[in-house]
């Protein structure tokens, strides 16, 4: 169980060379303030980020539903993404993120979700 969660602190995006379609997701992450660093591969950023968690940290979690909109208008606004995912155990839990990018505010709800996902007791 992680007492203060697991938080996005940086991130970087490339194409996997072999598979153009698909992304590689290099970020670093604490966990419960620890700096740590996560790298995945899937068909975005998202399923990139999540393949990094379950790869590496041991997370295991299904995102089911992912929606996003703004906060304001112009230069200023904000975006803010909610993750629906499912866990081993077939919890339904939520994750939001918000940032002035939307792909950062994405990646910051997956990591929200992470975090409820890693603090129930295991289901296996």
């Amino acid at each position: 169980l992680r007492r203060d969660g697991i938080q996005l602190a940086d991130y970087s995006i490339f194409p996997e060379p072999r598979a153009p379609e698909r992304r590689r997701v290099a970020a670093t992450i604490l966990i419960d303030g620890e700096a740590r660093r996560v790298e995945g591969v899937g068909n975005g950023p998202i399923a990139a980020f999540v393949d990094a968690l379950q790869r590496e940290c041991d997370i295991e979690l299904t995102v089911v539903d992912y929606r996003e909109h703004a906060i304001g208008a112009g230069a200023d606004a904000q975006a803010t993404a909610y993750v629906q995912v499912r866990d081993p155990g077939e919890a339904t839990l939520y994750g939001v993120g918000i940032d002035g990018n939307i792909v950062t505010a994405s990646l910051k709800a997956v990591a929200s979700a992470a975090t409820r996902v890693s603090q129930r007791p295991s289901k296996r």
